[in-house]
């Protein structure tokens, strides 16, 4: 534990905070770290399922456009809900919760830690801008897997790039749309929302 804390002890601060809202930090985790992570996500262990980006009816949908429906697809990694781990995948993610504690805002729960995988497309295709949970106390982390030309937008018009082991913080509230990219196979997004 001693090492865990001293590593996170060595991150840097913020490298940007785009509004009071949306705050970027590049480089969040130690290379030890974020290479075990983008390995397992990048590798054949990841349970991928099937699912839509976004579900028109339930899911605090705004008035904008969603995509095309047969563009509406990703496959997805849930690694928590319901107040419980679920499989392998949350035991590879959780000490990013530890790196946010030290380094943001402690997390005191969470709500749901999911992975996004989406396919190269010949063109960038927005699914369509929502919320995650409606709850105004909650913060919604990403944490990018691979660096690519898609990137995650937000309904004001701020968009944060891919990058690597860049973390983006934001208001869980917030409506934001992602993207899928074409200069990559693919682009994963570590998704965590928590208290």
């Amino acid at each position: 534990m001693r090492n865990f804390q001293k590593t996170v002890q060595e991150i840097a601060p913020p490298i940007k905070s785009i509004n009071y809202n949306i705050k970027v930090y590049d480089n969040f985790l130690p290379n030890e770290w974020f290479d075990k992570i983008k390995k397992y996500y990048t590798g054949p262990e990841v349970g991928w399922n099937y699912t839509k980006c976004i579900e028109t009816k339930g899911h605090y949908n705004c008035s904008q456009p969603l995509c095309d429906e047969i563009d509406n697809w990703q496959l997805t990694n849930l690694s928590y809900i319901n107040d419980e781990p679920v499989g392998e995948s949350y035991k590879i993610i959780r000490p990013v919760l530890g790196f946010i504690t030290k380094k943001i805002t402690p997390v005191k729960t969470v709500i749901k830690i999911k992975s996004n995988l989406n396919a190269r497309t010949d063109k960038i295709v927005k699914h369509g801008f929502h919320m995650d949970f409606g709850y105004e106390s909650c913060t919604t982390a990403l944490l990018y897997i691979n660096t690519n030309n898609g990137y995650t937008e937000f309904v004001d018009g701020t968009k944060v790039e891919s990058i690597e082991n860049r973390l983006v913080t934001f208001p869980t509230m917030t409506l934001h749309t992602g993207t899928t990219c074409t200069d990559q196979q693919n682009r994963i997004v570590v998704n965590f929302n928590y208290f």
